[in-house]
């Protein structure tokens, strides 16, 4: 039997045994706990080590904390050895740079602890038997590598990795070195990579263990960029296509993995024959995963025959089986769906408006889609088909999308209306016009505020598309409603299209821009929402309308405000006119504007004081304060 003191004084016990003492600085509190039996401690002091090797300095760091990483390079808690590796890069480099700039040891000291200490260390996390570890190290040694002079490249890098490769005992490392070979290729140059690492790679292509096989397969990418074309033609395609036909299909599907990084290396003619046929291989292959492998890839390949500008040399079979999985839907692969409308932009770009028609009925079928995914990533990247396919086929084909998006879900709806204007600038006048009433209604048929603040956004650009006329009789309604949203986010991203709506109307229609002065008058000497958003908007407006205009209309009302009761539209004011105004070199000569600075900079408020006087205000540090003030 036990009683609560017990367990009481049990609880203690593990609360004292597991908390680290704060009260010590932290390189002692590393030589008290690095060996706790505690893991969650261990990881704490490895996630601050390089901290620690900061406050206590450079020769604190040698003899005390030096001998003590060891520990966590064979910690038993994998995540410790994980923090670890991404520790290194940082340690390495303070101790190479502070060495330096204490000419410790000639300055040569730090370099020696990178050679002799980091880099072994980093090797030996690399081989881990587990894997999120050694792809932690692996990214680690890529940094340190860049800290290595050239002349210890070959005996403390290459060399090591080639022990590696070479490893017929431990097919791990001869993993590690297949894709060490690729990771640390700019590293080694093209000199190194063409006498010694090509040569590894098909060493190690023909490997026994499918394992280290496919991770060639993986990674030969920063290879053949290193060794350009004619050695990546002669010397790694022929390996790359004996491993496509591997009788492993894990091996196989890692070749269709890496077509696009290949064709991005080889000729023209190399691209649209081997790789072509290597792809429709691919496709056609008995394993499900390969060809899945080979779809997912498709986009990726296409878009790389524009490399030599010859985008009207990509092959139709390519064009066909990518429209083809537009429709894998009906055969249950709805992942095939969503990366053909990811890729479709590509593709477009890739094969140009002339080979639309074998692309539009793959394009109708995706808009149609039971997934909103899909539909929402052909929303997104309409405005870019658009772009790309020109006004005849966007007003044939891309506007019947833009109006079934507009009738879809949220999620569909928000990425397209992201992107309107750019869309409907593709579009004749014409046309332009027929949809403005549809754009304009979008605000008052949703109850979704981040629609509303979207198309807020969008206005701007639209004005500056239509004559200034038609600005007037539809988008200031749409705008004013806007700047009176209830959603105080929806009413800050409205202001952004102020000073371009100004600007068209004062280009062309004379009775808008005095409607839409006074409505802006009226926001100045309105509640206190309204007159910060008139503060606000002064930013976007100076942006587009001559100095001289908002001179004579918008600083009035600014020097007015300095008097305002409330302290935040004063704040507002004051971040405004420093930053902007003052910046403006017609307003700051002006005596008005001097005149507001000067009030400002003389406020009995010590915030408006800072805000007018401070080097560096940003209006974007005052706008949090709608929400939290009040009349």
């Amino acid at each position: 039997m036990y009683n609560n003191e017990d367990v009481f004084d049990e609880d203690d016990f593990i609360f004292n045994e597991y908390t680290i003492d704060d009260t010590l600085d932290s390189l002692s509190r590393l030589e008290k706990y690095y060996n706790s039996d505690f893991s969650l401690q261990r990881l704490v002091l490895v996630r601050d080590v390089y901290d620690t090797a900061v406050e206590a300095g450079y020769k604190e760091s040698v003899k005390r904390l030096l001998p003590l990483l060891t520990n966590f390079v064979s910690d038993t808690e994998p995540v410790v050895r994980q923090v670890f590796a991404d520790q290194l890069h940082s340690l390495a480099t303070f101790f190479l740079e502070v060495s330096k700039s204490l000419s410790v040891g000639g300055g040569d000291s730090g370099y020696n602890e990178l050679i002799n200490t980091f880099i072994p260390y980093t090797f030996e996390l690399i081989i881990d038997k587990n894997t999120e570890v050694g792809q932690s190290a692996t990214e680690a040694l890529v940094k340190i590598a860049s800290l290595i002079k050239r002349e210890h490249i070959e005996p403390q890098l290459l060399s090591v990795i080639l022990n590696l490769a070479h490893d017929d005992r431990v097919e791990e490392y001869r993993i590690a070195a297949a894709k060490l070979f690729n990771e640390l290729a700019p590293v080694f140059g093209d000199k190194l990579c063409r006498e010694v690492v090509v040569q590894e790679v098909i060493y190690l292509s023909d490997d026994p263990s499918l394992l280290v096989r496919k991770t060639v397969s993986q990674h030969l990418g920063k290879i053949c960029n290193m060794i350009g074309t004619e050695s990546t033609v002669d010397k790694i395609l022929p390996v790359f296509m004996l491993l496509s036909k591997d009788e492993i299909w894990g091996v196989r599907k890692a070749c269709s993995e890496s077509i696009p990084e290949i064709s991005k290396c080889v000729t023209q003619e190399v691209r649209a024959t081997q790789l072509v046929e290597l792809f429709e291989r691919s496709a056609e292959d008995v394993s499900r995963w390969v060809k899945r492998e080979a779809y997912k890839q498709l986009g990726a390949f296409i878009a790389t025959f524009s490399t030599d500008q010859s985008a009207a040399q990509v092959p139709d079979s390519l064009i066909q089986y990518f429209s083809d999985m537009a429709f894998q839907n009906d055969q249950n692969e709805s992942d095939m769906v969503e990366y053909c409308a990811y890729n479709f932009p590509a593709v477009v770009a890739t094969v140009g408006p002339s080979k639309w028609p074998q692309l539009e009925e793959a394009y109708n079928h995706l808009v149609k889609d039971a997934q909103w995914k899909v539909r929402r990533s052909l929303g997104c990247s309409l405005h870019e088909v658009a772009r790309i396919v020109g006004t005849e086929i966007s007003e044939r084909t891309l506007t019947s999308a833009f109006e079934l998006f507009l009738k879809d879900l949220d999620e569909v709806k928000i990425g397209m209306i992201g992107n309107l204007a750019k869309f409907v600038q593709v579009l004749s006048d014409d046309v332009r016009a027929q949809y403005l009433p549809v754009i304009c209604a979008i605000p008052e048929q949703t109850d979704n505020w981040r629609i509303r603040s979207e198309v807020s956004q969008q206005l701007g650009y639209i004005a500056e598309l239509i004559p200034a006329e038609m600005v007037r009789e539809k988008l200031l309604k749409v705008l004013y409603e806007l700047y009176n949203d209830a959603f105080a986010e929806v009413r800050k991203k409205s202001i952004v299209s102020c000073g371009k709506v100004l600007k068209r109307l004062c280009e062309g229609d004379e009775q808008g821009k005095i409607d839409f002065l006074q409505f802006l008058h009226g926001l100045a000497q309105g509640n206190f929402h309204k007159r910060l958003i008139f503060v606000y908007a002064c930013e976007f407006l100076l942006k587009e309308i001559d100095p001289e205009l908002f001179l004579k209309e918008f600083v009035p009302e600014l020097i007015n405000l300095t008097q305002d009761k409330v302290p935040n539209i004063r704040i507002a004011v004051a971040a405004f006119t420093k930053t902007h105004a003052m910046q403006n070199e017609t307003l700051r000569e002006s005596p008005q504007v001097q005149d507001l600075y000067s009030r400002l900079s003389q406020d009995a408020d010590r915030d408006v004081k800072f805000y007018a006087l401070s080097s560096s205000p940003t209006s974007e540090q005052v706008k949090q304060t709608e929400d939290k003030s009040h009349e």
